[in-house]
């Protein structure tokens, strides 16, 4: 008798613990909930006014350049087919010419012999 006695008080207080940590855990979420609401409520975007920019033209000749460029096939082979690279030195040759200050003024790099990298330095040296 006196076992069940001890093995009921035992239940008792294993539920009485599952039944207030449940409550400290339900408690814990809805005051997580209520910051979670709060700070959105009160969030207040950081974002600056920034003026409209006015439309931008594109320089003249630009249409023309760029259909030029287009007409030049500049991709990849499909396997098994040989590589031509015409188009691609007819796209270096197409840039320097359209871009002649660029082309001088610009740090240039070839790589695999076709493609190209320029890099225009800053006046900051980070």
């Amino acid at each position: 008798m006196e076992m069940s006695t001890r093995s009921r008080g035992g239940r008792r207080a294993l539920r009485a613990w599952v039944v207030r940590g449940a409550a400290v855990a339900s408690g814990l979420l809805v005051l997580l909930l209520v910051v979670i609401a709060a700070r959105t409520a009160l969030f207040r975007t950081r974002q600056i006014d920034v003026p409209e920019a006015k439309a931008i033209e594109p320089l003249e000749g630009f249409s023309g350049r760029l259909a030029a460029a287009l007409r030049l096939r500049t991709t990849a082979p499909k396997e098994g087919e040989a590589f031509d690279p015409t188009p691609f030195e007819d796209l270096h040759t197409l840039l320097s010419d359209s871009y002649p200050i660029a082309h001088e003024q610009l740090d240039r790099k070839v790589f695999g012999g076709y493609s190209l990298l320029y890099r225009w330095r800053g006046t900051d040296p980070a």
